[in-house]
């Protein structure tokens, strides 16, 4: 069972607090234990008085989840703690106490509620800052909350990465700045630890919701909870989050709060994610046209392009890893050159500066190369790019870059490429094709027989390295994966074609 704690206080609406955590914790298949820090008296509109939990309640509720007799927390969440003397008493037990030394800690310091109320005096702050900032894994401050922590103003988005610098200098692990409240055309969220730093970017949506900062927080913890990596957690929380603003029900007192039950993903739920500071208006690459990517074969010499494209294949890349300069060129100027007359849309890998020269249909990247390619060269010279995803991180990286096409893989286990990501199944195919509005191209351990289900699920492509390569009959086997998508138009071997 994955189980967390919520460490916050109690807001008798139902739109934030730990009853708006627990919603959230549960939507995501993860049970939350809580610990109630202070009671408050508010509704949807109006704060009317809160009655902060004595320290020694706290430590009695934190001492009966820590017994032996309970699991272990795989992440705690904490939010309000209403006083000085609780982020004490919280700070030292998490510290002091092995059976969550090592869990991952995660603090929205609540400063004001949305209903008028004050959740942090100047000594609770101080408090936070000195004792419990240096355990956190994560701290996820709006932009009021940041300014409280660090006595710094915040006038636009362009101010986050010095104030997100002081935070991390207080001894937080790791910063997640929620930019919502800044008045901008987009809404800018900003990370960093000490290693990256990147914004994530969203749409802003018309109308705000209820308790989305603890929604979000709560939403990281259950990601952490289940086992995601930070920045894929990062990524999934924000989705969740804009799912739920998607869906916000309105209450006859104008307020609206988050959706209730599942709602399908849409690609503007996923934010995109950029090392700099997003452009209102991004790079744009042309389309793969109305026809489907179909079967999507990836060869490394221009003799298995000309093979495979004999057979009746209208989309192949030509990865080429072990060769340069003239040799390189001329097996990309042939490819270029041979499948430009049979209308076939050939993608360069990797070799980007050489597809422009020679004018190729489009470029093919992975993420390690997108940091070092000229996007905007590429996109000037009129060719197409997709990009590899393996992860919700390298998905929001894709995003950003808005490519003519996305490829997701490893679908099954491949050996083909050594990839720190486990295989995703057939059934990750539908959920990533509902976050992007370009085609998906899928990859990695795919057969023939895999073609109809993938491209059922959403695919336009499916990629394929050995299967056909290193077939007995690497023909026949082309003529299997066209049929499985619906191209086959010949039964002609490569000899008959050859000898034409």
């Amino acid at each position: 069972m994955k189980l967390v704690w919520i460490i916050a206080g109690s807001d008798p609406s139902g739109a934030a607090g730990c009853q708006r955590d627990l919603i959230t914790v549960s939507e995501h298949g993860v049970h939350a234990c809580t610990v109630v820090t202070a009671t408050t008296a508010q509704n949807f509109t109006q704060w009317s008085d809160a009655h902060m939990v004595d320290p020694a309640i706290v430590e009695a509720q934190l001492q009966s989840l820590a017994s032996p007799t309970m699991p272990k927390p795989a992440a705690i969440k904490i939010g309000m703690l209403g006083s000085a003397a609780n982020v004490s008493k919280v700070a030292e037990y998490i510290t002091k106490d092995r059976s969550v030394d090592r869990t991952f800690v995660i603090l929205d310091p609540l400063v004001k509620a949305t209903s008028g109320g004050a959740l942090s005096d100047d000594d609770n702050i101080t408090a936070m800052k000195t004792k419990l900032l240096p355990r956190v894994d994560l701290l996820t401050p709006n932009v009021d909350e940041a300014v409280s922590l660090t006595g710094s103003q915040i006038n636009g988005p362009e101010d986050l990465p010095a104030i997100a610098a002081k935070l991390l200098a207080l001894g937080a692990r790791r910063v997640l700045i929620k930019g919502g409240h800044l008045a901008s055309a987009l809404c800018h969220d900003y990370y960093a630890d000490t290693a990256s730093q990147y914004w994530l970017t969203t749409d802003r949506l018309p109308h705000g919701a209820r308790g989305t900062g603890c929604a979000l927080a709560s939403a990281v913890t259950a990601r952490i909870a289940e086992g995601c990596e930070i920045h894929d957690a990062l990524v999934a929380a924000r989705i969740y989050v804009n799912r739920k603003m998607r869906s916000a029900i309105d209450t006859e007192t104008g307020v609206r709060l988050l959706g209730l039950g599942t709602t399908d993903v849409d690609p503007s739920d996923l934010p995109s994610r950029s090392e700099t500071l997003p452009l209102a208006r991004p790079l744009s690459f042309p389309p793969c046209g109305p026809e489907p990517l179909g079967f999507y074969p990836v060869v490394d010499t221009f003799s298995w392009v000309k093979r495979l494209v004999d057979c009746g294949t209208s989309t192949i890349q030509l990865r080429i890893k072990d060769l340069e300069g003239s040799a390189l060129i001329q097996q990309i100027k042939q490819a270029v050159d041979y499948c430009r007359v049979r209308n076939v849309r050939l993608f360069i890998n990797d070799h980007w500066r050489e597809a422009i020269e020679l004018k190729a249909y489009g470029v093919h990247l992975g993420q390690e190369d997108l940091g070092t390619a000229d996007l905007a060269a590429i996109a000037s010279a009129g060719l197409r790019l997709g990009i590899s995803t393996h992860s919700l991180s390298e998905a929001a990286v894709a995003k950003g870059v808005n490519p003519s096409y996305i490829a997701l893989g490893p679908i099954f286990p491949t050996t083909c490429k050594s990839l720190r990501f486990g295989p995703h199944g057939l059934g990750k195919i539908k959920t990533w094709r509902s976050m992007f509005e370009q085609p998906l191209v899928a990859i990695g351990g795919l057969k023939a027989e895999h073609v109809r289900e993938a491209m059922r699920l959403g695919a336009s492509g499916v990629a394929v390295i050995a299967d056909v390569v290193h077939a007995s009959n690497p023909d026949e086997r082309a003529y299997q994966w066209l049929e499985a998508a619906g191209q086959r138009k010949s039964l002609k071997s490569h000899a008959e074609l050859s000898s034409i």
